[in-house]
């Protein structure tokens, strides 16, 4: 299924299976969660949103799922999610010409932006075996100790 909603292609609440779905130019985030759990992405995909490609604010299952050219970040994953062979590639960069000067850019207290990166965890994930490519920033940004990342492949932008 393919989806263009103009702000949040989809928009999800908990306990939902999400299978072989696409989002794309949504002036917000391609594929939001509500705070809960029981979400699981399959084989899904979100390129050229305004902001982040998944925005997944409950505890989450992301399996084979592609977020690039999104604004934000290809993958922000706010609470405990496990990702496995998942995608994130070219995320932070002007999306929309017309509309560059209102591109995202926010700055945490460290002075680093939380926007442009591949996939931004917070605490208690497990990032598996996840390619990470050509991302503005960062490629896996982890702001918790509480974080297991293994055997994953990044690699920067080509100076």
């Amino acid at each position: 299924m393919d989806c263009v909603a103009g702000y949040i292609g989809f928009l999800i609440d908990r306990g939902f299976i999400v299978e072989n779905c696409v989002t794309y130019e949504n002036k917000d985030d391609g594929f939001e969660t509500s705070v809960g759990g029981g979400y699981r992405f399959e084989g899904c995909t979100a390129y050229n949103n305004e902001v982040h490609g998944f925005d997944v604010a409950g505890r989450a299952i992301l399996n084979e799922c592609n977020a690039y050219r999104n604004g934000g970040n290809g993958f922000d994953l706010s609470f405990a999610c496990i990702s496995e062979k998942s995608k994130a590639s070219r995320n932070g960069f002007c999306i929309f010409d017309n509309d560059c000067e209102n591109q995202p850019n926010l700055t945490t207290a460290s002075g680093l932006s939380s926007y442009g990166n591949g996939i931004r965890v917070g605490g208690g994930f497990i990032i598996r075996n996840c390619t990470v490519n050509d991302n503005e920033r960062v490629g896996i940004r982890s702001t918790n100790s509480d974080n297991h990342i293994v055997n994953n492949s990044c690699k920067p932008i080509p100076m």
